[in-house]
């Protein structure tokens, strides 16, 4: 269905506590349709769902009205109003929407600590197909060795394959239980939520490095007392340097890969080549790839 959202060029902000960036934003819009797109019986039915579609046209707009407005420094969506113009067989609509910066947490009537920490460093099996380093290579007396760099489990035949070898690796999670005035855990709270978990971080956050630590969940519940408490769970991986990786090359010279940076939850992958030793087909590595596989968000925005 056709909706068009026209986002007017007035924009109100207010500021606090002396900043330049505004701790409110009010956008207005002008939303129109084609009567014969709506669905309905009577022209009534026709309104209620013309307005009901008009919403959900603009809630899903993430470039006019995002849930998170990262052009000042993240502000949270938490209010949207929409209101027919003119006479209702129209089908134009008004609409307002608004973002606020997300509240701190307050102190409670104790004085206690507003932010409570907990967390773990564990081991966790993977599949890895690159050693660390080769310890040696043995073979039978008059047999030739096959080097296959640090590739693990490389197999014989025509169509050689990296089956890896599934090794213990070392993970940190932890959560953040924080202490917020009562009315903060709400849905529009939840929806701004939403786009922060599951992506690293895009900025240094607590001592970690850019693409180090991820928000993987939020729990919380609306208190009937004073405060909300949320808790905040992450995970966290370090930054790998200088990732070096040996191979060879065409004629059997050795060689090295060399990566120089992959950040904790980039994916490093290696796309591999069979070469002749002599009368022995082995595959060797022939180039590697770093992908970032989600989009990078500031959790100072959501937890400073």
């Amino acid at each position: 269905m056709a909706v068009e959202i026209c986002l007017r060029d007035e924009e109100v902000g207010s500021f606090n506590d002396g900043r330049v960036i505004p701790a409110t934003i009010n956008r207005q819009y002008n939303i129109l349709m084609d009567p014969e797109d709506v669905p309905g019986a009577t022209l009534d039915a026709k309104y209620r769902s013309a307005r009901y579609i008009a919403e959900q046209a603009l809630l899903a707009d993430d470039k006019n009205c995002p849930i998170v407005d990262w052009n000042y420094e993240g502000l949270f969506r938490n209010s949207l109003t929409v209101k027919p113009t003119g006479s209702p067989d129209l089908f134009r609509f008004d609409a307002t929407a608004t973002w606020e910066r997300f509240r701190p947490p307050n102190d409670d009537s104790q004085g206690e600590a507003t932010e409570y920490l907990s967390g773990s460093v564990n081991r966790t099996t993977v599949n890895q197909k690159l050693a660390r380093e080769r310890i040696g290579t043995y073979t039978y007396s008059g047999g030739k060795n096959v080097d296959t760099g640090l590739l693990i489990g490389v197999t014989a035949g025509e169509d050689p394959e990296v089956q890896g070898a599934d090794v213990s690796v070392p993970t940190l999670a932890f959560n953040i239980k924080r202490v917020y005035p009562n009315g903060s855990f709400t849905i529009p709270f939840l929806q701004a939520a939403y786009t922060f978990v599951g992506r690293p971080n895009s900025a240094a956050w607590r001592g970690f490095a850019i693409g180090d630590v991820m928000l993987v969940g939020i729990d919380g519940a609306d208190s009937d007392t004073e405060f909300d408490h949320i808790t905040f769970s992450f995970e966290a991986a370090p930054t790998e340097t200088d990732i070096e990786i040996p191979t060879a090359k065409p004629d059997g010279t050795p060689a090295t890969i060399t990566i120089p940076e992959k950040r904790g939850f980039d994916y490093l992958w290696v796309r591999t080549r069979p070469i002749n030793f002599g009368d022995v087909m082995v595959e060797v590595a022939q180039c590697a790839y770093v992908d970032q596989l989600e989009q990078y968000v500031d959790l100072n925005v959501l937890i400073p």
